[in-house]
């Protein structure tokens, strides 16, 4: 039989008709779709259907719009695939930009241009709160997500091609490079809140590099005292305006244990005993959550004041330079590689599941690695001059 036929609809309208095949009940499938035009402008497009059979190009027509595909990328694709309760928040916060500008045009119909006009737009007044213009990093994040989500489409057959790869995004948000402090100053930071309630909390970042959601995730039972050792179970995360708690980390590498130091060991052993003198002044209205690292009546920490006020303001008292929280982190990495230690070994201790992610991050030469490259060749002139 023949594969496609047309047929006279209107005085300017013709319908192509292409057998497609059969459902496993016997059930004819055919492609219908109605041409406004000339009969030659009918057969053009049977002929180009025909093609996209051929060359398994082919999709079947659908009135999805980008929103309902949207919403159904988040649910079966997103939240099926392991990621993050924090990434999936982060992906419809994204969407919440996306889908009432543009959600409402069928998947099928969306153009590279509908695309480039959004993100002009949002470069212009894409903000919620003042109708202000959105940083170009934003709106990349935007692309980012969108360009993802039409993967997912071009997958599971709702379209022929990704349009969003025709489209020029803004640039990406650069990334900040993270400070440091000098050995000096972190003990200078460190002798000053030696007295401070959370001294340990922020001993051990300085000393471990654990992740600020890390450390008030740690519960006691993740702490082995005599092997010296603690595991990473859980992290305190901020998602959808409150903190919880996640158990299962970003990677395999992530979810290992890390061993501290005896002088660690007896500052946790410390900070034991005066929570439990807490605990006991507040009776029965201490929360026990079982956390190293809580307030003083036994809830979890707020997280945010901690970053970005708590400790800003521990620095100018300690007068050490500002930095982030993160950069202890970044403080105790650099310190592992000035001190030489093999890449592995450092990798390791910040629980990456990839070396290459380690030198990424945290492997940029410092200016005392950078004085000591610059010195190292010397002894050659000094030969030469001997010479």
């Amino acid at each position: 039989m023949a594969r496609g036929n047309i047929e006279k609809r209107g005085a300017d309208s013709y319908r192509i008709r292409i057998y497609l095949g059969k459902l496993p009940d016997g059930t004819p499938i055919y492609h219908r779709e109605t041409i406004k035009g000339t009969r030659d402008d009918a057969e053009r497009r049977l002929t180009a259907v025909l093609r996209e059979l051929d060359t398994n190009t082919y999709v079947e027509q659908n009135n999805l719009t980008l929103g309902e595909f949207l919403h159904q990328w988040i649910g079966e694709w997103v939240e099926t695939t392991g990621k993050s309760p924090k990434t999936v928040a982060s992906y419809r916060e994204t969407l919440d930009y996306i889908i009432p500008a543009i959600g409402h045009i069928p998947l099928q119909k969306l153009t590279p241009r509908h695309i480039q006009s959004h993100y002009a737009q949002q470069l212009r007044s894409g903000r919620k709160k003042d109708g202000g213009p959105l940083s170009p990093g934003t709106v990349h994040g935007q692309h980012r997500v969108l360009h993802a989500a039409l993967e997912v489409a071009v997958r599971w057959g709702y379209i022929a091609r990704n349009v969003a790869d025709a489209v020029q995004p803004p640039p990406r948000r650069k990334k900040r490079a993270g400070q440091t402090w000098t050995d000096e100053e972190a003990a200078q930071f460190l002798a000053y809140v030696r007295h401070h309630r959370l001294y340990a909390f922020y001993a051990l970042a300085m000393a471990t590099g654990l992740r600020r959601g890390e450390l008030g995730g740690l519960r006691w039972q993740d702490v082995d005292f005599e092997r010296r050792r603690i595991s990473i179970e859980q992290e305190l995360i901020y998602i959808g305006g409150k903190h919880i708690f996640k158990d299962k980390l970003k990677t395999e590498a992530s979810e290992d244990y890390v061993t501290i130091s005896p002088t660690i060991v007896e500052l946790l052993e410390e900070h034991k005993k005066a929570q439990l003198k807490e605990r006991w002044t507040y009776g029965e209205r201490y929360e026990d959550n079982g956390l190293v690292f809580c307030q003083a009546n036994g809830k979890r920490l707020n997280l945010n004041n901690i970053g970005r006020r708590d400790f800003a303001a521990l620095c100018a008292k300690a007068e050490v330079p500002r930095i982030r929280f993160h950069d202890i982190r970044h403080t105790y990495a650099t310190r592992l590689f000035e001190q030489g230690l093999p890449l592995t070994t450092v990798q390791r201790r910040l629980r990456h599941s990839k070396g290459s992610t380690t030198i990424d991050i945290y492997g940029h030469p410092t200016s005392k690695a950078e004085a000591e490259a610059a010195d190292a060749m010397d002894d050659l002139f000094r030969d030469e001059k001997k010479a």
